[in-house]
């Protein structure tokens, strides 16, 4: 990948190494509440560039995370809708087609890129941004950020739709 590149190429096991960093690095020396420092992204891409033999810019490694990021919270906000549930053996978002049905007559695009795809890196990631962005009356305190590492166990599974009652 030369320098010059905008757009980079990036693979399953890139993206696994990218949210392995981020976790080394989800600490108060290199993390505020929703950005890590300087120092952090210039360990990142050195580390990340030295793996895979890549010439990766730290704008483009901060555009994968935030790319990350993005569906991570689109998936969070399906799976909190009623019907919606995560199946962790398929690492999907499901639900029965009426369900899918209803949010496609909402018009709701962006959501419904969803239905069928897998988005491996959910579980993996749901620690480093659960409750770290704002969202207005939904804004957490300090007990909730406390809480988080259980919050994962008590995400909505299922292995099919009909599992969860819908």
């Amino acid at each position: 990948m030369s320098k010059n590149s905008s757009r980079a190429k990036w693979n399953h096991q890139m993206k696994a190494y990218l949210i392995e960093q981020l976790r080394d690095h989800d600490v108060p020396k290199y993390r505020t509440q929703n950005a890590w420092s300087k120092e952090a992204w210039t360990n990142i891409v050195a580390k990340f560039n030295q793996r895979f033999d890549v010439s990766f810019t730290v704008v483009q490694v901060k555009q994968k995370e935030q790319d990350l990021n993005r569906d991570f919270k689109a998936i969070k906000d399906l799976i909190s809708e009623s019907g919606f549930g995560w199946d962790r053996d398929r690492k999907m978002v499901v639900a029965p087609d009426n369900v899918w049905a209803a949010l496609e007559a909402r018009k709701n695009k962006d959501a419904l890129f969803w239905r069928g795809k897998s988005f491996p890196y959910y579980e993996d990631i749901f620690a480093l941004y659960d409750g770290r962005y704002a969202q207005g009356r939904s804004c957490h305190g300090m007990g909730y950020y406390a809480n988080k590492a259980t919050q994962l166990s008590q995400l909505p599974t299922s292995h099919s739709p009909q599992q969860q009652g819908l």
